[in-house]
């Protein structure tokens, strides 16, 4: 699949997402609807976990994408399979951005860059969770 496609297919899906999980704050829980709309949800985060494995290794999301995703994982907070998709996805992200950072002898660049990207605050989101990848944090901790 194009790069190209990829993406626009992965936005697609997040928007998809945030549409229906926006829409069951408004429906009262433990109903038919309420259910229907849980499984909606988790249907599209497999297509969302399936596209994102088809982006190519240098291709990271942009900071507003991740930022989305953060958003999402707090309105699925009572679904910890969907949850665990988002956080396997932005972890993931952040080691493609650490791996193609500059070289660690330059940290004032890689910070830098872990700034502009927002990677800092999704890393320190993620540690929150108790979620983490040592060769990130290494690479996040020597920026900082």
């Amino acid at each position: 699949m194009a790069t190209a496609q990829t993406l626009t297919l992965f936005k697609s899906k997040l928007q998809e997402i945030e549409t229906v999980a926006r829409a069951r704050r408004y429906v009262p829980a433990n109903t038919p609807t309420y259910r229907s709309l849980v499984d909606v949800i988790a249907t599209h985060i497999d297509a969302l976990k399936s596209t994102y494995t088809f982006f190519p290794d240098n291709l990271a999301l942009s900071h507003a994408e991740r930022s989305r995703l953060i958003d999402l994982y707090g309105v699925i907070d009572d679904m910890p399979g969907a949850k665990k998709v988002v956080h396997t996805i932005l972890l993931t992200d952040i080691q493609k951005v650490v791996e193609h950072a500059p070289p660690s002898e330059d940290p004032q660049k890689r910070s830098d860059l872990f700034s502009q990207r927002g990677i800092i605050g999704i890393w320190k989101t993620l540690q929150t969770e108790n979620i983490s990848n040592q060769n990130v944090d290494e690479a996040i901790l020597s920026a900082l």
